[in-house]
């Protein structure tokens, strides 16, 4: 890879950036505007503020200073709850990597070393344990003896918050090891008894077999051991992809002196319910990495339990027990979320009615309660639901008057506290989407600047990483490899708190140039005004300004090479040219009769094997799984299509869907992201809102899709009538009935499809729409549902549902790039 001098020149000429053929080809478009929504901003801060909650209250329930230990993968999305100095205000002076192994005592702060408590936070994953086993055996060996915490003299910043205030916290173990320390082991975010069961016994058997090998005289000749001898019989017999973060069976040789069993009895594995991070002010993280491969190539369903779980907790804590009344699912994995959330609906109301039964002492089957309180599913691909729109409907299934008198289905009244954190405004619908429903759009380029420095340098929610030579770019030194950058020896750059940055990072590559050159012309006119300053109160007025100008134009510095190396990009052949092909096949002209034939394919995959090794057999096997690569066959009905998507098919959507936008309407649409192409997924999220039928209303455009797609409505059950109660109503006769039905409308008034809507002729309430991305959401997606919220809010979409506007907040598993989704295809869901 070449590399010129960098010139500190803001580049003038956008023209040239990276111009596009056909109607990709945009001019300069409006940036969206940056103040983000007040419902989207303030649901985030409601749910990273319970989480960060649930997270700290949890270390303050331990007593004294606390050693943590935290897994590499979920640094940056902890960092999105807390600091390092709310970290410091618990107990914990400094985290360090799970995977850096051994610790070295000298690299921990005094008092942290002397902590009576070490907190391991990972993820539930079988690699893990022989280096959580190592850690304990090299701390129990090299680390001073444990202080215990003075109850008496804590720090009041680290004492426990009483029982009935804390949202979280982690029992400890029963005993303390031989250096007066005990263990804490906790996953993030689910339970899971099979590791636990699994620590426990490879710590009893490491603690057996060193209490044998002290008595045995060839004690000597194990010293070259450099774990227990159960876990390291548990990584011969696993692969090695599976070894924990990095480390290999050949680690830096350590002495076995300094290494020494725990007992199990000082160890105890619990679970941190840690399920959402704000990782954006409009995005909401699960941080759930691979759920694509991992569903669609492995079938495995255990994550979108994960995920319902997630949905369920939300309603529970953050919305105080108010179900979400309207889900819509798309997909396969949507439609298993969606099933794992009916299951456990009925299982939380078997439980409660068993609960109310116990309690009142009447036996189930004199109960007379309704038959199925869960509401029906829908599929919008049957006839029967498309002869007419849905309707709200106050009672159960066929009529019956299921809803009335129904328990809450484990949705009780609030728990805990009455100031603990809540959504300040509640969702009205969550949209479920699988990504193998729209695989188009995550492999178009983003030409957002964001977009551009994520495909091009990688970025991981906190920072990028970038070498020298890649941040002093011009347009002089770049190759043909530096379409695709591979991530290499680079140094890392944080765009936490860059004020600089956020305004860049939803403007198309064209307005980059003239923003930069105007905040430089900014900075410039604040330093010639310091040429006036006559007295010391204007000096003295003028230096708050000229210090956030000077940490202004350092940023400025840093973008300027930013942005002349993704330019520099943009203007090389090899990079125009595959955006040429990616116009082409999106126009769907230049493609053949879709898919590869037989004897086709066997000499492409032979050729990728020689040219790149056979490691690629696995990654095509599960490209083709996925549905990302396939072979045409001879004959293929329309069932049996289903699977792919055709040209015929490409086309029937691309024009149903408006997907490719002409230039002079780009700049005003969600397409600007991807210069005239407007992504799959979010406009089916419009065509959802543009009709009351919703998606009943495109069953050609859902059939071409990856399905099914369903439609649940969520209805809110009622507290508990008494018996008495309820036979005083059925005497009454039609009053009881007119009472009850009273009683049903007011229930469902405000989670039918409808908005929420305070009381009041002239308020004006936003409705909350949840857009979940099942397989992750890429960064095209991101900056058009920016533009779909700053359309909504200016009354630019033609709605049904006039009394309020929408607003979209983003929930998804990971935020997904084309190498980011290569990559997964071959390395293992780990």
């Amino acid at each position: 890879m070449a590399s010129t001098a960098f010139s500190l020149n803001i580049p003038q000429d956008t023209a040239d950036d990276g111009s596009l053929p056909n109607k990709r080809q945009q001019d300069p478009v409006i940036p969206p505007d940056s103040g983000l929504l007040s419902a989207v901003e303030e649901t985030c801060v409601a749910v990273g503020s319970h989480y960060r909650r649930k997270l700290l209250d949890a270390l303050s329930g331990i007593e004294g200073h606390k050693l943590l230990l935290l897994e590499e993968s979920l640094a940056a999305a902890v960092s999105c709850l807390v600091d390092a100095a709310a970290l410091q205000q618990h107990g914990v002076e400094r985290c360090f990597a799970l995977g850096a192994f051994p610790l070295s005592v000298s690299s921990v702060p005094s008092q942290t070393a002397l902590a009576p408590t070490v907190l391991f936070l990972c993820r539930p994953r079988l690699s893990r344990l022989p280096l959580i086993i190592r850690h304990m055996a090299q701390i129990e060996g090299s680390f001073p003896q444990a202080q215990a915490p003075a109850s008496a003299h804590a720090e009041s910043s680290n004492c426990p918050p009483a029982a009935e205030e804390a949202l979280w916290s982690f029992p400890l173990p029963p005993a303390t090891s031989k250096s007066g320390r005990r263990y804490v082991v906790a996953f993030i975010p689910n339970p899971s008894e099979f590791l636990a069961g699994e620590l426990r016994r490879l710590l009893s058997s490491s603690t057996a077999q060193q209490s044998a090998a002290e008595d045995s005289a060839s004690s000597s000749s194990s010293s070259s051991s450099l774990i227990p001898a159960a876990a390291a019989s548990l990584i011969s017999n696993i692969s090695s992809t599976l070894l924990p973060l990095g480390s290999t069976p050949s680690t830096t040789a350590t002495s076995h002196a300094s290494l020494r069993s725990v007992s199990s009895d000082c160890v105890l594995v619990t679970h941190c319910p840690l399920r959402l991070f704000p990782v954006e002010k409009d995005l909401l993280s699960l941080e759930i990495p691979n759920f694509f491969r991992a569903f669609h190539g492995q079938g495995d369903p255990t994550l979108c339990k994960q995920v319902a779980d997630t949905v369920v907790s939300l309603q529970e804590e953050l919305q105080q027990g108010v179900l979400i009344p309207n889900l819509r699912c798309i997909g396969s994995a949507a439609k298993s979320v969606a099933d794992f959330l009916i299951r456990r609906r009925r299982e939380q109301q078997q439980q409660r009615l068993q609960l109310e039964e116990a309690s009142l002492g009447v036996a189930a089957a004199g109960t007379g309660l309704p038959a199925d309180l869960v509401p029906p599913v829908h599929s919008v691909l049957d006839v029967t639901d498309l002869e007419g729109p849905p309707t709200a409907q106050a009672n159960g299934p066929q009529g019956a008057p299921g809803a009335i008198g129904a328990p809450a289905l484990g949705m009780g009244p609030p728990r805990g506290p009455p100031g603990r954190p809540v959504m300040p405004h509640k969702a009205d619908m969550l949209v479920v989407f699988d990504r193998r429903a729209d695989l188009v759009t995550p492999l178009c380029t983003t030409f957002t600047y964001e977009g551009l420095l994520d495909s091009m340098l990688g970025m991981d929610g906190s920072g990028i990483e970038a070498s020298a030579s890649e941040a002093s770019f011009s347009s002089g030194g770049v190759e043909r490899d530096l379409v695709m950058i591979e991530p290499a020896r680079r140094q890392r750059v944080s765009l936490v708190g860059d004020s600089l940055y956020a305004a860049l990072k939803n403007l198309h590559q064209s307005e980059v140039g003239g923003a930069l050159h105007r905040v430089a012309s900014d900075i410039q006119q604040t330093y010639r005004e310091k040429e006036s300053l006559r007295t010391i109160a204007d000096i003295s007025s003028f230096m708050p300004k000229f210090k956030a100008k000077q940490q202004e134009h350092s940023s400025l510095s840093l973008h300027v090479k930013l942005a002349s190396f993704v330019s520099a990009v943009a203007k090389h052949p090899a990079y125009h040219h595959r955006l040429c092909i990616e116009d082409q096949i999106l126009q769907g002209g230049g493609t053949g009769p879709s898919g590869t034939f037989g004897a086709c394919s066997v000499e492409m995959f032979e050729a990728v094997v020689q040219q790149h090794g056979l490691p690629e057999l696995r990654r095509i096997a599960a490209l083709h799984k996925v549905g990302l690569l396939r072979e045409q066959q001879a004959q293929r009905s329309g069932k049996a299509a289903a699977s792919g998507m055709g040209l015929q098919r490409w086309k029937l959507i691309k024009d149903k869907c408006r997907l490719m936008v002409e230039e002079d309407q780009a700049a005003r649409d969600i397409a600007y992201a991807c210069s005239g192409y407007a992504p799959l997924s979010i406009r089916l999220l419009q065509l959802l809102h543009e009709s009351p039928l919703g998606w009943r209303a495109i069953p050609d455009i859902l059939n071409s899709l990856w399905g099914p797609a369903m439609e649940i409505r969520q209805q809110q059950p009622l507290p508990k009538v008494p018996q008495q109660q309820q036979q005083q109503q059925q005497h009454r006769g039609g009053e009881g009935k007119a009472s009850a039905g009273a009683l049903a409308a007011s229930n469902t008034s405000s989670h039918t499809s409808g908005p929420l809507v305070p009381p009041g002729p002239s308020a004006v309430a936003p409705v909350l729409i949840l857009m979940l991305f099942l397989g992750g959401v890429s960064h095209s997606e991101i900056a058009a549902v920016r533009r779909l919220n700053e359309i909504e809010r200016k009354g630019g979409v033609k709605s049904e549902q006039p009394e309020g506007y929408r607003q979209y907040l983003i929930l998804t598993t990971e935020i997904l790039t084309p190498r980011k989704l290569f990559k997964g295809m071959i390395n293992d869901v780990d």
